[in-house]
C-alpha cells in the first residue's frame, strides 16, 4: 500500500525502497498487520527513531529524509492509521540546501514593481506567468505551439 495511487514508476520504486528500509532497520518485523495494530505513540516513536537513524548514522540530507518519511507516512495514511505528523516533522534535520533559498516566487509587491514598468503585452505575459507559476521556457513553448497551430491552419 506504499505505492497505491502513485503513477510514476520511479516514484513507486523510490517509495518501496524507502519503506522497506524502514521495515528492515527500525521495525525488524515483516508483519505489517502487527505494525498497523501497534499503538500510535509506539509507531510514532519508531518513525522518529528512523528519522534520527537516517540523520545521525546514514548522514542523509533533509530532502532524502523527507522522501523516506513521505513513503512511511503514505503507508500509514493508506491504511487509515493516523499519526501526529506535526510532532514527527519536528525531528527532521534543518534544510541546509540552497535549493529553496535561491528559487522562490515573487512577492505581490515585486510583481507590482515589474508590472509598473511593462507595456500591455509584457504586462499580460507577466500576469499569466505569475498566476500559473509557469516558467519562462514553458511560456515560450506555449507561444511556439500557438504559432505552429496558426501556421498549419
Amino acid at each position: 500500500m506504499v505505492t497505491d495511487g502513485l503513477t510514476s514508476p520511479s516514484s513507486k520504486e523510490t517509495y518501496r525502497l524507502a519503506f522497506n528500509h524502514f521495515i528492515k532497520t527500525t521495525i525488524k518485523n515483516d508483519d505489517l498487520r502487527t505494525l498497523i495494530n501497534t499503538k500510535q505513540h509506539v509507531v510514532e516513536s519508531k518513525v522518529i527513531d528512523h528519522i534520527t537513524y537516517l540523520k545521525d548514522v546514514k548522514h542523509l540530507s533533509y530532502l532524502s529524509i523527507q522522501v523516506h518519511l513521505s513513503a512511511i507516512l503514505r503507508f500509514f495514511s493508506m491504511n487509515d492509521y493516523h499519526l501526529n505528523i506535526k510532532k514527527i516533522r519536528r525531528f527532521l534535520p534543518e534544510d541546509e540546501s540552497e535549493y529553496y533559498t535561491k528559487d522562490r516566487p515573487y512577492s505581490v509587491k515585486e510583481i507590482g514593481q515589474i508590472l509598473s514598468k511593462c507595456d500591455a503585452r509584457s504586462r499580460s505575459m507577466v500576469l499569466i506567468m505569475s498566476s500559473t507559476s509557469i516558467s519562462s521556457s514553458g511560456f515560450l513553448h506555449l507561444l511556439f505551439k500557438r504559432i505552429i497551430t496558426r501556421l498549419s491552419s
